[in-house]
């Protein structure tokens, strides 16, 4: 799963600014590798140690030691196994599992697949794409019937005048 990005070099002995999906500049916390998935392929990094601070997080990668080697690895994705995820509560879900979920009102009308999830601060907003076009679902429990994420379903509450013709 992609957690963050590495955005830029900082300082000169290669660590690197590193800004997180889900905004939580402590995510790297307690882990003791990551890997860095760039264009060329991926790589595993032990991390000797993260700071974080306003929104990012400052990092230093094992053999990542000069700004030289730090910009080699600029715009790479951090990506983390699911056993390194931590648990969440029965109310949450990594965005990626909610992709491609199939989507119904819950009268049964096929609503199409959840596209993407767009951050709006104070709840996500789900872009569903499907017969009727692109529909925005927002993502708060009295619109959200159910999730499913083992039968890759998501069951939203028809909303008058959202979809309806």
């Amino acid at each position: 799963m992609v957690i963050g990005k590495i955005v830029r070099p900082i300082g000169v002995k290669g660590e690197v600014k590193v800004i997180f999906d889900s905004g939580d500049s402590e995510r790297l916390d307690g882990m003791d590798s990551v890997i860095v998935s760039l264009r060329d392929g991926c790589y595993t990094f032990d991390i000797e140690s993260s700071h974080a601070l306003n929104g990012y997080a400052r990092v230093a990668l094992a053999g990542v030691d000069s700004i030289d080697h730090a910009e080699l690895i600029r715009n790479g994705e951090l990506v983390v196994s699911d056993k390194d995820l931590p648990p969440l509560d029965d109310d949450e879900f990594y965005i990626d599992r909610l992709i491609g979920c199939n989507v119904e009102a819950d009268d049964g009308e096929v609503l199409g697949t959840v596209q993407e999830v767009i951050d709006q601060g104070h709840h996500d907003i789900w872009s569903v794409l499907g017969p009727k076009g692109e529909i925005l679902i927002p993502a708060r429990t009295e619109f959200i019937v159910r999730v499913e994420l083992d039968a890759r379903l998501v069951v939203v509450k028809r909303i008058p005048g959202l979809w309806d013709e």
